[in-house]
């Protein structure tokens, strides 16, 4: 059963491509740069997996929508576990059960993707109804709903405590947090998504810093003896026009002003390449090897020949953070027989935080970013120089996603707060606060 799971999710990989996006992955807080190098390969493990989102239906016609996850999630792991521990029987249902779920109290997580429905299915199963997308509590029915890309189907969930989960939900709505509303009621078109119902208060803005200006000659000799794997003495060190070349045997570092480059291309241990292993040789290499401790995002993942290329942002409080370079991501990483061989890293942390420059400001409304910017996005939706109303742009808007656009100019940018709006499979993002455009990305959001 197992080599028919890594069998099927290969073809899965090789007819999407770059389809696949958006993986969570927690890794532990370290970033000691004197801590020795562990053995690679730790695999993906429950506790570092998190959801995209979660949908909440107060059971009164609310909602709301949120991406910070981290302190609930345990509870609803612990609830996922119950359901999938004893195999349960599944049924399928109709079509339209989580829409349904709209109007009872309920709980739907986004998984994210192909791939993150992918990783979900190898921690928690079942292999045989296809790889979820989506799974939901509906606390009035008592019943557990997962869509797969098979259907929609349902399981009274065993011991889950039904209860439990409603309190949970009265504590979130309690917190008064920012009312969604669905989009095929406000506007009467065909749409699945849900947006806020007024603007959000501008929340803190982080600072992220480029780490290789003003290196510490110390941490920099550690960051290169950890990621060679051999002392400093024995590094043959060659300074170039605006970087510094490190080699070691056939692995080499190249630290410029603001991108770090590794490759391996040392005698390889051949291996049938597997998704969930080298995701667990990437952990291990950030987390032990670099002493890396931001939150990943990981938002594609390309089939190569023997193994896989990952394009991977941040997160920050449940949100993708991405660099405004068009095409680029923070890391590139090359997976080759479930070990790294290839790192492009454009190598910037989070700094500090800071409070909103003009007192508690509101963040714009995704109608407002349409407002300012109708006649791009008309051409973006397929509207020419037509300007398509806010009903028209909405039915071919295919995702609305708040974000963080890392300007990436200087030693230290404040992140801008952002929405991706992705129409025909591109995202295009706006800044909340003032309503220009960014950046594109045609890998699109999930």
């Amino acid at each position: 059963m197992e080599r028919a799971k890594t069998v099927a999710l290969g073809l899965l990989l090789l007819a999407t491509l770059f389809l696949m996006h958006l993986v969570w992955v927690q890794f532990p807080l370290k970033n000691n740069p004197l801590m020795e190098p562990a053995p690679l390969a730790v695999p993906i493990d429950k506790e570092d997996y998190i959801p995209k989102e979660a949908l909440i239906h107060f059971g009164d016609g609310s909602h709301t929508v949120t991406a910070q996850l981290q302190n609930v999630w345990p509870f609803y792991r612990g609830m996922i576990e119950e359901v999938f521990s004893h195999r349960r029987s599944f049924e399928p249902v109709e079509e339209g059960a989580l829409y349904k779920l709209r109007g009872v109290k309920s709980i739907v997580f986004d998984l994210g993707g192909p791939l993150h429905g992918a990783i979900f299915q190898h921690l928690y199963g079942p292999e045989e109804l296809g790889v979820p997308t989506k799974v939901a509590f509906n606390v009035e029915a008592r019943e557990f709903l997962m869509e797969t890309e098979e259907g929609i189907f349902r399981s009274d969930g065993g011991n889950v405590s039904y209860a439990s989960i409603g309190d949970f939900i009265d504590v979130a709505e309690s917190q008064n947090p920012v009312k969604f509303v669905p989009v095929d009621e406000a506007y009467q078109v065909a749409s699945k998504l849900y947006i806020p119902a007024e603007g959000r208060k501008d929340p803190y803005h982080s600072v992220y810093k480029n780490e290789l200006l003003n290196m510490g000659e110390t941490y920099r000799q550690n960051l290169v003896t950890r990621m060679l794997g051999t002392p400093i003495n024995s590094v043959n060190i060659i300074e170039e026009s605006s970087s510094t070349l490190y080699v070691y045997g056939q692995k080499t570092l190249r630290m410029g002003q603001e991108e770090l480059i590794y490759t391996d291309d040392s005698p390889i241990r051949r291996e049938a390449p597997q998704l969930m292993a080298s995701m667990g040789a990437i952990k291990s290499f950030l987390s032990e090897a670099m002493g890396f401790r931001n939150r990943l995002y990981f938002q594609e993942v390309e089939a190569l020949e023997g193994g896989y290329r990952f394009k991977v942002n941040f997160e920050e409080s449940g949100h993708m953070v991405l660099p405004q370079r068009e095409g680029r991501a923070y890391l590139i990483m090359e997976v080759m027989s479930n070990q790294v061989r290839r790192v492009n890293f454009l190598y910037r942390t989070e700094n500090t935080q800071e409070p909103p420059q003009e007192g508690e400001r509101m963040l714009l409304t995704v109608e407002e970013i349409f407002e300012r910017n109708r006649p791009l996005l008309s051409e973006l939706a397929g509207g020419g120089e037509e300007l398509l109303s806010d009903g028209e742009l909405f039915a071919a808007l295919e995702d609305a996603v708040f974000t963080f656009v890392d300007p990436a100019l200087g030693e230290r940018d404040l992140l801008y707060h952002a929405y991706g709006l992705t129409f025909h499979g591109v995202s295009y993002y706006f800044d909340a606060n003032q309503g220009t455009y960014l950046l594109e990305d045609a890998r699109g959001l999930d």
